[in-house]
């Protein structure tokens, strides 16, 4: 089973998760999320999601056994890949809410070297914007908040539940971005 948590349902940046849209700051805890006065919600590790749609299916149905309300994907600068995603999803049965993980970008080495890690994909575009940045950080930061406020207002607007942010402990990018959503 994956990384789970427990929050007290305010959104907010910083600790140890980050800031999410309708789900708050996550400590990881006993293998399922537990949220007072919430929904339980589960993080889809990236190997279910790398292996297939199968995989996560099995991998959800565990978690609804747990007692699970909804799940989080791993963070994503794709939105076709995400909605294509929730349609196998949907197809297979599954009709639990799969929120949207997105991680700011404040830090193009250390996100680069954090995704090589994990198995995520910066698209093309994004890493070829930010190499022409150079070392000036505060472009990268601003191309950051820009690209991913456009990511999750794309995300909203197409019907995603929610969005989880992982702020990786830099809450600044986070906020900037809900505050370009008017999300409080």
């Amino acid at each position: 089973m994956g990384p789970v948590a427990e929050d007290d349902g305010k959104p907010r940046a910083g600790g140890h998760g980050g800031a999410g849209v309708g789900l708050g700051e996550l400590h990881f805890k006993d293998g399922l999320a537990r949220r007072r006065g919430g929904p339980k919600v589960f993080a889809i590790p990236f190997e279910a999601v790398v292996a297939g749609v199968g995989a996560v299916y099995q991998v959800l149905c565990e978690v609804d056994d747990a007692g699970a309300d909804a799940a989080i994907t791993q963070y994503f600068y794709n939105v076709e890949s995400y909605f294509y995603f929730l349609d196998q999803c949907a197809a297979a049965g599954i009709d639990k809410p799969i929120y949207a993980g997105v991680m700011p970008i404040t830090n193009f080495s250390n996100l680069a070297r954090f995704s090589r890690n994990c198995g995520a994909e910066i698209p093309r575009w994004i890493c070829q914007r930010i190499e022409g940045f150079g070392d000036d950080q505060e472009s990268i930061r601003k191309f950051g908040v820009e690209v991913v406020t456009q990511l999750c207002q794309t995300l909203l607007d197409s019907g995603a539940p929610g969005i989880h942010f992982y702020t990786m402990n830099q809450s600044a990018a986070t906020l900037a971005i809900m505050n370009n959503l008017n999300l409080k």
